[in-house]
Formats: C-alpha cells, structure tokens, sequence
C-alpha cells in the first residue's frame, strides 16, 4: 500500500501519492516551503498598517508622515541656469516630492518654492534631491529658518486634519 503524504495549509490541503519516493518528497518539500512563504507573506500584510497619509505598503516607517498636496512646485540649481516648474505630490515636515519632465542627479543641491494654504506667500527653502524614479522626485528641506519650519509645520497639520474629514 501507498502512503498518502499531506499538507495543511490556511488555503486547503495538498495531498500527493508517494509513488516515486525521494523525488516526490523532494517535491512535497518544494511545496511545502513555497505555502509557507504564501502563508507569511499573506500575514505579513495583513499586519502592515497603512497610515492614510502614506499610500504605499513599505513596511519601512518613515520619520514624518506625508501628506498629499497638489501644488506648482518651482526647483532652480544653485547656478540658476534654469527654474523648472512641476507638480508637487506629497510634503512632510522633512520634505517634498514632486513630478518634473526633467531629471536631476540624486544630490543636487536645489532652491524649492511652493505654494501652502496656510500663508499667502509661497514658501522658499533651499533642499538637496534625495531619491528619482523616472519624473518622480523627492526633496528633503535643507536648512530652514524658525519661520519656515512653522510653517511647513502648519501646513502638515492643517492636511492631516482635512484627511481625517
């Protein structure tokens, strides 16, 4: 007589006939890690918890929360050659991301202005490009001043209760 050899997983059960031994095992084995690997990736986002500002499942936290914002977005280089005019995506207390039909080197130290609601006048700050993927780019704030981080601090806290609404 065969024996059955079976499986249990959350999803149901596998059953195989042992008819050629070693190999079948080794094939069982196969499935058995692969369900597993199913199971804990299964679990795994199933405890990742979505902040509504953040709109991506990274399980890496981030220091600040992000919060959409759709405003023009203006970047010059240092050497002022050019401003280039985008659309900004997100900001945080620690940066902003935005969509431009040009790409810059990761590093490139910029001049950002943009416009918040909470002041009437746009907001100018110095930032260095941290991260590109293709038109997508995001910006951490250099140094700001007392005035601007308040307001940059403001304008976070004034999105997060218009999300909650």
């Amino acid at each position: 007589m065969k024996p059955d050899i079976s499986l249990a997983t959350k999803s149901g059960h596998f059953n195989l006939l042992r008819t050629q031994g070693n190999a079948i095992c080794s094939v069982f084995r196969t499935i058995q890690r692969n369900a597993e690997q199913v199971v804990r990736s299964e679990e795994q986002l199933a405890t990742i918890s979505m902040n509504s500002a953040e709109q991506h499942a990274s399980p890496v936290r981030r220091r600040y929360p992000r919060y959409e914002i759709d405003t023009e977005l203006h970047v010059t280089t240092p050497d002022e050659r050019a401003t280039m005019r985008g659309r900004s995506l997100n900001i945080s207390e620690a940066g902003t991301a935005g969509v431009f039909v040009t790409e810059w080197e990761v590093g490139t130290a910029v001049r950002l202005e943009f416009s918040v609601p909470v002041t009437s006048r746009p907001v100018r700050v110095g930032g260095i490009l941290r991260s590109r993927s293709g038109y997508r780019h995001g910006f951490e704030f250099g140094d700001l001043s007392p005035e601007q981080r308040e307001i940059i601090n403001k304008t976070c806290r004034t999105l997060a209760l218009l999300e909650q609404q």
